[in-house]
């Protein structure tokens, strides 16, 4: 160390500092990899750049002083994001998804029947079934209000609803140019006991909710061989009924299932994001299905 100069003596300083931001930039990828999903904060990893400006040199009038030197350090800093903030974001991001629905005779500045929100960019609503239902069944036809927007939309029966909890209904009045913004599920994670969730959209439609995923109910509880299916979630502060047809998303603003009438009761609880899916599947499979049979059925009609 005694025979480097000064300038050896910088470089060898620039080298060591690069070094070490390498190695810790490495570390923090490699712990942050490791984190547990269950985590409720979001890590944003933030790249600080400083300037350091290191000055060599004599203070002898009869020796030059050379000019500074400037480097660059970069620094990994990592930030952690509220919850507070994480709320407002998923809030923000899913209120403009969120439908009112009325009848068709009904004035839309009355309380509507319910509640639901777009599930598909094609115009498929989420609902509870009890709340658009009456006595002999469903309507033809519904009135849906979003974003200021009024829409028509139809009931979309299948075999697979008459035990379910779930409504679907679909716009049916718009525009070929029309693409509507629909939730986010994200890649199918099942959800956690105490996962906080939100849930919006309740009452008349601009209702929020904070709870915690509590306990889950199972369609299979004694299967072994085949994974669980969760059929409903139980949250730790009580859904109140005001809140039937209001999304639930998670941290991430990714729907988690929507608040519906328990299919054994008239509590409400959460119908999870993966039967949504699966029910949304079934019911359009059947619909191709019963469009092909009835373009097969008007060409033998109209021939010849």
């Amino acid at each position: 160390m005694d025979e480097l100069n000064n300038r050896q003596m910088i470089l060898l300083t620039m080298l060591t500092a690069f070094i070490v931001s390498v190695g810790t930039g490495i570390i923090t990828v490699a712990m942050l990899e490791e984190a547990p999903p269950t985590l409720t904060q979001t890590v944003n990893r933030v790249v600080e750049r400083t300037i350091e400006r290191v000055v060599t040199g004599s203070t002898t009038p009869d020796k030059k002083t050379p000019s500074p030197i400037t480097t660059m350090v970069t620094k990994e800093v990592t930030i952690y994001a509220k919850e507070d903030d994480l709320i407002i974001a998923a809030v923000e991001k899913n209120q403009p998804r969120i439908v009112t629905i009325f009848s068709t005779s009904q004035d839309a500045s009355t309380a509507p029947l319910a509640t639901g929100f777009i599930v598909s960019r094609d115009g498929v609503i989420a609902t509870d079934l009890k709340k658009i239902s009456t006595e002999t069944g469903l309507r033809d036809s519904y009135r849906i209000m979003l974003n200021g927007k009024s829409y028509v939309a139809k009931p979309m029966k299948s075999d697979a609803m008459n035990k379910s909890s779930l409504g679907l209904l679909k716009i049916s009045d718009q525009k070929e140019t029309d693409v509507f913004d629909a939730v986010t599920f994200g890649r199918q994670i099942d959800p956690k006991i105490a996962q906080t969730v939100i849930l919006i959209g309740g009452g008349d439609g601009s209702g929020v909710l904070r709870g915690t995923l509590t306990r889950f109910h199972f369609l299979n509880p004694d299967a072994t061989s085949t994974p669980k299916i969760i059929s409903t979630i139980d949250t730790a502060s009580k859904i109140s009924s005001e809140n039937i047809g209001a999304l639930v998303v998670n941290l991430d603003g990714q729907a988690v299932g929507i608040v519906v009438t328990a299919e054994d009761s008239t509590n409400p609880t959460i119908y999870p994001a993966a039967r949504i899916l699966d029910l949304i599947s079934t019911v359009s499979a059947e619909g191709n299905k019963a469009s092909s049979t009835l373009g097969s059925t008007k060409v033998g009609t109209n021939a010849p």
